[in-house]
């Protein structure tokens, strides 16, 4: 239990902080951010190709299964590890992490 308690808190302070918030929020406009763009966009103009194109991505996001949240995150880590790399602390849970996941995966 002491193990799955240090893994959450280290997840937590990688997540809680502002480095990762700015990181995160241009990941999501990345991978998600132009869908709904494009839908405002389509809209107001009455441009029914945006508008399409924007409804048609967003319903494939909201599809059980896809994969973007795992990018959108992985994203935000390597434009972190870009916009930051002074910025110690997140690199240092993340390897505690992947330090706790192999010695979980030898036991």
């Amino acid at each position: 239990m002491f193990r799955v308690k240090d893994y959450i808190k280290n997840i937590f302070k990688i997540i809680c902080n502002p480095h990762f918030a700015i990181c995160l929020l241009i990941a999501w406009m990345i991978t998600n951010g132009w869908g709904y763009l494009f839908i405002v966009i389509g809209h107001c103009f009455n441009n029914v190709a945006l508008l399409t194109i924007g409804s048609s991505y967003v319903a494939f996001l909201w599809v059980p299964g896809t994969p973007e949240k795992i990018l959108t995150v992985s994203i935000a880590l390597a434009l972190q590890k870009k916009f930051f790399p002074k910025h110690v602390s997140s690199d240092n849970s993340l390897k505690e992490i992947q330090f706790d996941e192999n010695r979980v995966t030898q036991n």
